[in-house]
């Protein structure tokens, strides 16, 4: 198991996890999170959602997600 932070808190996931699953795996279960309507940032760097699923999660890393608003 590693330690990673998402929005500031520690979540334990598997050492092969990816950002994909530690998204879905690093929300309370009284939280849904529609995945396409949410960005996600890897130690400060955008992960485009096509490479979420082959992006490696290490010990350690910080994972902001950012819901998607509609406004002018």
């Amino acid at each position: 198991m590693i330690t990673i932070f998402i929005n500031g808190h520690p979540q334990q996931v598997a050492d092969d996890c990816h950002l994909q699953q530690a998204i879905t795996q690093g929300t309370s279960s009284d939280q849904t999170i529609d995945l396409t309507k949410v960005a996600a940032v890897l130690n400060q760097t955008i992960i485009p959602k096509s490479l979420w699923k082959e992006q490696s999660c290490a010990d350690g890393d910080q994972i902001e997600i950012f819901s998607a608003v509609a406004g002018g």
